[in-house]
């Protein structure tokens, strides 16, 4: 992002969407440097061509125009035609799609043009094909291609370049070598100033300005543009000094929210020095006017609960408390600025901030209180249960959806996981100590589930700082964590929401379960039933699909001792390592649990695996990694990772040693998963997203070395592009499904391999695809991790990928409350939570999440369609069933509500109603029961 090194250099700026390109041009003439973003003129593309007189004059006084990006027609057209001579084009850089940005591998032609990019710049994917006359070449890719071009238009610079942020430019460093050089041009470099800014605060401040031997300097111009408003200018006459310097001041005002302040010094009418600044305040009008725009949209809702009740009470005091604070605000904005009228300014920013917070709370609250209300009781309880469902997200801010009585029926095979999900809402004030209590479940014959079987939490919000591709903005913080709810708790906001796993064991009984979930506090308490329909078979014990969703041992050491993770064989006891994953393979997760695949060491990845080296060559222990291994196949998986071969370590990290080593290891692997039986698990990992000639070659090195040292041991390849890698691998696992997109020439050779019998059918998704595909973000609906499993069945493959359930986040940032607004979940332009999937808590605690659950269901989908092929097939084979076969093959094929194929790409549909995706469930559980019978 421009915005931290614009904040990194101290420099005033203002960030707008293309489409707001008539406000840039309004203001051009306020700016010295124009820059933008990558893909800034692609969504939504804006015809900036229609405003080239404009920009032309921008240049032509000195203004510098940075084109980023410079790969897409629409984001250069105009680029073209601000001078003559200026005509551009671009394509593919097959070199920079190979090597990536990290390779510094771009030659910088010009080094001693300020407009040059510094050494150190990461090839683009793309490159310039033609350039005009008008062009100044500045930097080249390694095969002379132009990628950073520049011309000169009157006193101004314009540069088009095909680098975009992810290559490290610009950079803080570039952009002030590039105005330091730049800047004596258009201004009066021999001019001495300096600029007393006053307080910046609210209200009239004082701006001072003293200029040394001030020739020709006639005057000083200041404009001033409050937040909302216009432009105003004063212009006042320099005093001259006794030594021979000149003075001027002025008042001016600084009102709420970010005000815009322009100094220049003036010879005649024309401006040879300027510079300018902000005065950023809280903007009180605005949030005055939240906290009233919030009760009055709660107004019905308000009037319909008892009189005197607390809510309503409580929204006239806030009204009148906002009136109060905007009145004083207003007088304070007349007075001089300074540090007393500052400090009480940002005393009413942070009681009118609590008054917002507390308006939604009971907006949110009168809403659920009015259909409490709606029963007619004489008074409201202190709080309800709202009834709601697992695929559906409540969020703190507003008033889940969902009846406010009777019990919740869920159905479950044996040795399945089922959630429930109430939201508990005071009807008045925050409640300060809520109890949480799970009534055990009783079969119609006196069995029992509880205990272990049963997990209570409280659902927790995340903060991200931006939305996922595909999500529209508004919402910062989302419904994610789990953390326990054993203790007493208070509910403030609108509602807290619980969440309760239930793990029917593989010995339950067939039949109805009676439980429930039991409330208290302030006095009273609500007892939410829960009907438990345990379903008359189980899911297999073993996976039916193949997984490896990575948890890595290193990350665990990194999070809570620091350092780069490499000693977690120190710090870090496999017990720990285990119980942690215990969360996941609970969830029926298959984990391919890495040690350190960025160690210096040449085990990489395996966890726990001692290995030395002596003069006879390498020995082995497998003594904990065995552990590692055994206890994820109790677990259920049938995918045991046994290794893994960064690119680096095959090249410049470990060359010949690495392989000497990896031909050992290969031989001992194979030898002792043989002793073990389970060579049909193992599986070997290659090195990732071969996508540059150097990943390609490690790959056809590694595939060299195993064929020798282990060929009964599967290897599995991400991302194979390139066809040298056809044959190397016998697990595909290409990103995106590519099955989705048949007009493909990519996706048809892709398929064209991965159809081949012999090779197994994987896919993975990570920060991509994005909608219209389903993923795991957090601001994501819960019925897209679902969805990915019923895609999964429906395109027939036999395995998943998930690069890391744990990759983000501090436990340092997660408190009783759930994460602070530090707890990162990665980028959002990666996708918010993209390789999170569980939560660190202090003491080596790891929270699930609503999304691990949701997974969780979306493979036990999976399973459902599974068992009813086998049962279909076992029954077709002895000429049974012949009607419940056809039914069976009928909903196999998945049905077209929840999923169904489409022209275009993707092609597929799929439902977002969790009920739609929950009948077509409950009908392959009937048809499982009626062919197992």
């Amino acid at each position: 992002s421009l915005d931290g090194l614009f904040k990194q250099l101290g420099w005033p700026y203002v960030r707008v969407e293309n489409t707001q390109v008539e406000q840039i041009i309004r203001d051009l003439d306020r700016f010295d440097i124009f820059c933008g973003m990558n893909l800034y003129n692609y969504d939504n593309a804006q015809p900036f061509e229609a405003y080239r007189d404009a920009w032309v004059r921008f240049l032509e006084r000195g203004g510098i125009i940075i084109g980023l990006d410079a790969n897409y027609g629409q984001q250069i057209v105009w680029l073209t035609q601000l001078g003559d001579g200026l005509e551009l084009s671009a394509e593919r850089c097959e070199i920079g799609c190979k090597e990536g940005t990290t390779s510094r591998r771009v030659s910088v032609v010009a080094p001693d043009d300020p407009f040059a990019p510094l050494s150190g710049v990461g090839l683009p994917w793309g490159h310039v094909r033609a350039y005009g006359r008008g062009w100044k070449v500045l930097a080249t890719c390694p095969d002379g291609s132009a990628l950073c071009l520049k011309a000169q238009v009157g006193k101004g610079g314009l540069v088009a370049t095909n680098f975009h942020t992810e290559c490290g430019y610009p950079s803080a460093e570039y952009l002030a070598r590039l105005w330091s050089a730049h800047c004596p041009t258009i201004m009066d470099a021999g001019l001495q100033v300096s600029i007393d800014q006053g307080h910046k605060g609210v209200g009239i401040n004082r701006l001072a300005v003293d200029v040394g031997a001030a020739a020709e300097v006639s005057g000083v111009l200041c404009q001033v543009r409050r937040q909302g408003g216009e432009w105003e200018s004063q212009q006042v006459a320099l005093s001259p000094t006794a030594d021979g310097a000149a003075k001027a001041s002025m008042a001016y005002p600084a009102g709420p929210g970010t005000t815009h302040v322009r100094v220049a010094l003036l010879r005649g009418t024309q401006p040879c020095w300027w510079t300018s600044f902000e005065c950023a305040n809280a903007d009180l009008p605005a949030l005055g006017q939240q906290v009233t725009q919030r009760l009055d949209e709660a107004g019905e809702n308000l009037a319909a609960l008892p009189a005197g009740s607390y809510l309503r009470r409580r929204a006239e005091e806030l009204r009148l408390a906002v009136a109060g604070a905007l009145a004083e605000a207003e007088l304070l904005g007349g007075r001089d600025a300074g540090a007393e009228t500052q400090a009480r300014w940002d005393a009413l920013a942070r009681d009118l901030s609590r008054a917002g917070e507390e308006a939604t709370a009971v907006a949110g609250r009168a809403e659920v209180a009015a259909r409490v209300a709606a029963g007619r009781p004489k008074t409201l309880p202190p709080f309800t249960v709202v009834r709601s469902h697992p695929l559906a997200k409540i969020f703190r801010d507003s008033a889940p959806d969902g009846p406010l009585s009777g019990g919740i029926d869920v159905s479950a095979a044996a040795d399945e996981g089922e959630s429930v999900q109430v939201a508990v809402v005071p009807l008045g004030p925050d409640l300060s100590h809520v109890s949480v209590a799970v009534e055990p479940f009783r079969g119609e014959r006196g069995e029992v589930i509880g205990g272990g079987a049963v997990e209570l939490y409280r659902v927790c919000y995340v903060h991200v700082a931006g939305p996922s591709a595909g999500v529209p903005p508004g919402i910062s913080w989302w419904p994610d964590p789990l953390l326990p709810a054993e203790q007493p708790f208070a509910v403030r906001h609108v509602c807290q929401p619980l969440w309760l796993d239930i793990f029917v064991p593989r010995s339950a009984r067939p039949g109805l379960y009676r439980g429930a979930i039991v409330v208290k506090a302030a006095g009273h308490a609500e007892r939410v039933p829960i009907n438990l329909r345990v379903w008359p078979f189980a899911l297999p014990a073993e996976h039916s699909l193949r997984q490896a969703f990575v948890f890595r041992a290193y990350l665990v050491g990194q999070k809570y001792f620091g350092g780069g993770g490499d000693d977690y064989l120190t710090k870090v006891p496999v017990d720990v390592f285990l119980r942690m994953a215990d969360v996941c393979l609970k969830r029926r997760l298959g984990l391919a649990l890495f040690g350190n695949e960025i160690s210096l060491e040449p085990r990489a990845v395996v966890p726990y695996l001692r290995e030395k080296k002596t003069a006879g060559g390498w020995t082995f222990d497998f003594t904990e990694a065995d552990r590692v291994w055994e206890h994820v196949f109790r677990a259920g998986s049938r995918t045991l990772l046994v290794g893994f071969s960064p690119t680096w370590m095959c090249s410049q990290g470990g060359g010949d040693e690495y392989f000497s080593f990896l031909e050992a290891y290969g031989r001992a692997v194979q030898a002792h998963f043989a002793r073990k039986g389970w060579l049909d698990y193992a599986v070997f990992y290659m090195p990732d997203e071969p996508w540059s000639e150097e990943s390609v070659a490690a790959c056809q090195r590694v595939a060299s070395v195993l064929d020798r040292a282990a060929p009964r041991i599967k290897r599995l390849m991400t991302a194979p592009r390139d066809p040298r890698l056809d044959g190397l691998a016998h697990i595909w696992v290409p990103g995106g499904l590519p099955d989705a997109h048949p007009e493909d020439e990519v996706c048809r050779r892709l398929l064209s391999v991965w159809q081949k019998p012999e090779i197994e059918q994987w896919w993975y998704i990570c920060c991509g695809p994005v909608h219209p595909y389903p993923n795991f973000f957090v601001d994501y609906p819960a019925i897209d991790c679902r969805m990915v499993f019923w895609l999964t069945w429906k395109y027939g493959k036999t395995g998943f990928l998930y690069w890391g359930v744990e990759y983000h986040g501090d436990p340092r940032e997660m408190t009783a409350d759930g994460p602070t607004e530090k707890y990162s979940v990665g980028p959002p332009h990666m996708g918010n939570g993209d390789g999170t999937l569980c939560y660190w808590g202090p003491n080596f605690e790891f929270y699930p999440s609503i999304r691990l659950n949701a997974i969780r269901d979306g493979i036990e989908d999976y399973e459902y369609f599974a068992l009813l092929r086998r049962l279909a097939d076992e029954a077709e084979r002895k000429g049974q069933a012949r009607a419940a076969v056809v039914q069976a093959r009928g909903l196999l094929a998945v049905d077209e509500r929840v999923l169904r194929l489409t022209e275009g790409s993707p092609n597929f549909e799929y439902t977002t109603d969790p009920e739609t995706l929950l009948s077509a469930r409950r009908a392959l559980a009937k048809a499982i029961i009626e062919l197992g019978r």
